[in-house]
């Protein structure tokens, strides 16, 4: 029986994805906006596809601070922007 394979939704451009072409953005434990490398750790998290309009829209836009129901203050949101500018592709 073959696995089943996870999908996810961009949260920018809406569009479904397998879990494994997306970067996952997840609200740590200390209230802080981190990219999940992994993409398994805990906690609620917001999926973004490898486009690079999607990307920018991600860490600049409010659209991130709804989905994960928290404030993101300018430093995190740099953060997030430099790991996207650091690693062009996927993880």
């Amino acid at each position: 029986m073959p696995r089943r394979i996870p999908y996810r939704t961009c949260f920018v451009c809406g569009s479904k994805l397998p879990k494994i072409d997306l970067i996952r953005i997840s609200k740590s434990t200390s209230k802080h906006a981190i990219v999940d490398i992994c993409g398994k750790g805990g906690g609620r998290g917001a999926y973004v596809c490898c486009d690079n309009e999607c990307r920018n829209k991600a860490s600049l836009g409010t659209k991130l601070e709804k989905v994960l129901k928290m404030p993101i203050t300018a430093e995190q949101k740099k953060t997030i922007r430099d790991y996207f500018i650091d690693n062009p592709g996927n993880i």
